[in-house]
Formats: structure tokens, sequence, C-alpha cells
């Protein structure tokens, strides 16, 4: 059965959930982690990414959907893609199946969709969730 995670909205640069060490980083979810090795060649990039997410901005989306992704799918660990609309509150995962092709699966407002990758069930809602509203209503 998967786990539901909540959605941590942290400040660029940030990542509280993760930790990196010379040569790998380590994401956190809960009781799991899981290992991203560092290209040795450039330490900005991960070789082994289970799960890429990508934010759709109007400035990059054709190359995200198009070249990008044309790339990424042709990493041999990667086995979901994600791209998330900064429009509307929509998200679409590309999922490889076990015959290696891509399929499509998506979700709006008031659904979640799974994450086979890191076995989670993560509710659209909660990543656009205004992490300021809560204080601002407060005061």
């Amino acid at each position: 059965m998967s786990r539901s995670i909540e959605a941590v909205h942290a400040q660029p640069n940030e990542w509280p959930r993760a930790t990196k060490t010379k040569r790998k980083y380590m994401l956190h979810v809960e009781d799991r982690s899981f290992a991203a090795y560092v290209d040795p060649a450039d330490d900005g990039a991960i070789t082994n990414p289970a799960l890429v997410v990508e934010v759709l901005c109007d400035i990059t989306e054709a190359r995200d959907r198009g070249e990008k992704f044309a790339h990424d799918r042709r990493i041999p660990s990667l086995r979901e893609y994600i791209m998330v609309s900064q429009h509307e509150p929509r998200i679409e995962v590309y999922r490889r199946t076990e015959h290696g092709r891509w399929e499509l699966e998506e979700a709006c407002a008031g659904e979640s969709i799974e994450l086979a990758s890191v076995n989670c069930r993560l509710a659209v809602d909660d990543i656009y969730r205004d992490p300021l509203a809560s204080a601002v209503a407060s005061t």
C-alpha cells in the first residue's frame, strides 16, 4: 500500500528532507531513503534519478515537453517524469511501463496521483496550497 506525503514548501536552494555527501544525495521520505548518485564530471547532476519533476513555465514548456523529455527518457533508471503546471492545478505523470513505453496519467484539483517510483500518493491541492495563506488569515 502506498503512503501519502505532504508537499514541502522550501525556499530556493533548500531541500529540507535531503542530505548530501561528496558523491551521493539521500532523499528521505518517511521511513524510506533514496540514493541519488552525483555525476563525477558535474556535481550538480544526478546519474540515477528514478523521478524527474519539471515545473512548466511559458518560456521553457516547449523545451521541457520536447527536447528535454526526449533526452531524459533515455536515462535507464528513470521511472517517472512529472510535469507540474504553473497556471492551473494540474500534474502530469509520465510513467515507464515494463515494456519501456511511456504512459500518461493526469490529476487536477481535488485529485491525487500515485508516484510509484517513491511509493507514495501526492494530493494536487497540497502542491498548489499557498503556504502563506494560513499565516495571513490568522493575523
